[in-house]
């Protein structure tokens, strides 16, 4: 057990931190996260496209929230809006970037403050779509996911688990590249938003020569750390097993703004 530390006590006078409720609001998360969580089976259903046009489609995905300064939770969430429409219905290689784009449309309505312009979205997507055809596919994802859009995406539990780790800015930057990259593999949708969190501080906390665990860590995410060890080896699996020519997340992480931490060496052991 060990003593932990009360990430919450120095917001205690904020009154913009909302520390009263922030444990019933992550208890609320845990309770809501299971409807994030995807079969990665989905994929075995599609006819025209294929884990690797996923792939691809995911990494122009994070390119676009990048250019138009969109949030973090925006992108983890247009992603989960993607594989979870794409669990319903078939899509074809000349209509799957129409899907991202439209995910990412939806996700910044409900996680940013200004939605994504759709005059911009246009471009990015070489006007190879409409506005016309975007407002449509929104529409069709909506009543696809039955308009339940929101779920705790995680890039919340990330960063309640950051805070309990007592992280300096180096093993922030790579447990976030972590969590981003995993976005790019199918089969780790299979998993909660909480345990990809957890797994991705573990990995990068153990890659920098820290106790990958601790007994605020512990307390925050509710795991313990041999549950979060088959996360973090499933999570090294698919990373190992990425095509190279995925390179919007790895590039960025690749930055001086964000110390070169896609170069540190990672372990696949646990």
């Amino acid at each position: 057990t060990g003593i932990f530390h009360d990430i919450d006590a120095r917001d205690r006078d904020d009154p913009q931190s909302v520390t009263a409720y922030v444990q019933d609001m992550f208890e609320y998360y845990r309770e809501q996260e299971h409807r994030a969580v995807v079969d990665p089976q989905y994929m075995e259903d599609q006819l025209f496209i294929t884990e690797r046009m996923r792939g691809i489609l995911v990494d122009w995905m994070y390119l676009v929230v990048s250019r138009l300064k969109l949030s973090a939770d925006c992108f983890h969430l247009a992603v989960n809006i993607l594989d979870r429409y794409l669990a319903e219905k078939k899509a074809n290689k000349r209509n799957l970037q129409l899907v991202g784009t439209a995910a990412v449309f939806i996700a910044s309505k409900y996680e940013d403050i200004y939605a994504a312009p759709a005059d911009d979205l246009v471009y990015l997507c070489d006007k190879a779509y409409t506005h016309e055809q975007i407002y449509s596919m929104e529409e069709k994802i909506l009543k696809t996911l039955n308009y339940q859009i929101s779920i705790p995406t995680t890039y919340k539990f990330f960063l309640r688990y950051l805070n309990a780790a007592h992280t300096n800015k180096e093993i922030a930057n790579l447990s976030n590249y972590i969590l981003d990259e995993s976005t790019l593999s199918i089969e780790l949708i299979k998993f909660m938003p909480s345990q990809l969190a957890a797994a991705s501080v573990f990995i990068a906390r153990k890659a920098m020569g820290r106790n990958a665990w601790s007994p605020t860590l512990l307390k925050y995410s509710k795991y313990r750390e041999e549950e979060i060890i088959p996360v973090a080896t499933a999570m090294m699996q698919a990373k190992n097993n990425l095509s190279s020519s995925l390179t919007a997340i790895k590039k960025r992480y690749n930055s001086r703004k964000k110390e070169h931490v896609a170069k540190i060496p990672l372990s696949s052991t646990f």
